[in-house]
């Protein structure tokens, strides 16, 4: 499994997400994050690989060293803890469509800031089988539906 995620700001959600999936059976999982922050993810865990992308935060100029990945994976999580930054979100939107159109297959999760990111492309995710996993304002951002503040309320409109 890669985990696409981690900025020079949000630096543990990748190492969270992917030590989750260890713990619940994945047999491999690696991060791909830019450089510093990779270099940190490999003092959580002996067990975590990472991919160190020549950035400080993702940027569409690091997603080549991706693309071979992305035929090794069995599945992709992009989004935890990539920030908001205008170039990662250019980076993520690349990053969908080329999974969109040389991958469609590959299992996909968004979460956090990739959702955020896909919020201006909302046609990018038409079609596709993914996972979407967002929280209220995210859900929000993805459909421009407005959700009640009481939690039957949410429930109820999703």
């Amino acid at each position: 499994m890669l985990v696409v995620g981690g900025s020079s700001r949000y630096i543990g959600a990748p190492a969270l997400v992917s030590l989750a999936a260890l713990r619940s059976g994945v047999d491999l999982a690696i991060i791909a994050a830019p450089e510093k922050v990779a270099w940190t993810k490999n003092s959580f865990s002996p067990d975590l690989i990472t991919i160190k992308l020549p950035c400080r935060d993702l940027e569409p100029s690091a997603l080549s060293e991706l693309r071979n990945e992305f035929k090794l994976s069995t599945a992709v999580v992009v989004g935890p803890g990539l920030g908001t930054l205008a170039k990662t979100r250019d980076a993520v939107i690349e990053l969908t469509r080329t999974l969109k159109e040389a991958h469609p297959n590959l299992p996909a999760l968004f979460d956090a800031d990739g959702l955020k990111a896909l919020a201006s492309e909302r046609g990018l995710l038409q079609g596709m089988h993914w996972v979407l996993t967002p929280h209220a304002r995210e859900f929000e951002l993805l459909t421009g539906v407005d959700l009640p503040a009481d939690i039957n309320g949410r429930a109820q409109q999703v």
